[in-house]
C-alpha cells in the first residue's frame, strides 16, 4: 500500500536542462488509475509565480533514489525531506 497521503511533499525531476519542480499533494479523489488499481493524488505544482494542478496515480509517485529499468531518475518523488 502506498504511502502518499494528502500533505506529502513532491519533487518534479523532468529531465536535462529543465528545473525540478516542488509540490504537495492536495488530494487523493475517490478515482483509480486506468487498471482499477491505484488512488489518484492530485499534486499542486509551485513553479515560479504559476501554480499547476496535476492527477497522477499514486504508484507514479517514487521513493527517492528510485530509477527506471534503464537506470533513469527522470519522474516524481517524495520530497527528501519529508
Amino acid at each position: 500500500m502506498s504511502n502518499i497521503v494528502v500533505g506529502t511533499k513532491v519533487e518534479g525531476n523532468w529531465g536535462a536542462m529543465h528545473p525540478t519542480s516542488d509540490g504537495v499533494v492536495v488530494e487523493i479523489d475517490g478515482s483509480t488509475d486506468i487498471y482499477g488499481e491505484a488512488p489518484i493524488a492530485r499534486i499542486k505544482w509551485i513553479d515560479d509565480e504559476n501554480l499547476v494542478e496535476q492527477r497522477i496515480s499514486v504508484t507514479d509517485i517514487h521513493q527517492p533514489g528510485w530509477t527506471s529499468a534503464n537506470g533513469s531518475p527522470i519522474g516524481i518523488f517524495v520530497a527528501e525531506d519529508q
